[in-house]
């Protein structure tokens, strides 16, 4: 791990797969970043999500999905077109730390460390 990365849910109410899709661009910026910080290209680009949805939706074309799913996928392909999207389980997703209410020493000797 390189760098993370971790936002609060807007308060506006949002359905989950649309809070799944937003850590998704979250990913997308924050890994455009670093990439760009490294000045060189990596040779791949692995992204993960815990969310089958958001999968499906990054997968396909935006113009098939609504106005706020369409132009966050397009936002995510846009700025990574050749990255490789994988499933990862949600108990095996190190992204969702910080979403469980860990204390930092919970937190330091986490299992997936």
């Amino acid at each position: 791990m390189i760098v993370a990365k971790t936002k609060l849910a807007p308060t506006k109410v949002q359905t989950v797969p649309r809070l799944e899709l937003c850590a998704a661009v979250l990913l997308v910026r924050l890994a455009r970043h670093s990439i760009d910080d490294l000045r060189f290209a990596p040779a791949k680009v692995y992204c993960w999500s815990d969310s089958k949805v958001v999968l499906d939706w990054i997968a396909c074309h935006p113009s098939r999905w609504p106005t706020f799913v369409a132009n966050r996928v397009n936002e995510v392909q846009t700025k990574l077109p050749d990255a490789h999207w994988n499933h990862v389980n949600t108990m095996d997703n190190s992204a969702d730390c910080a979403t469980r209410g860990l204390t930092p020493l919970e937190l330091s000797e986490y299992s997936l460390w």
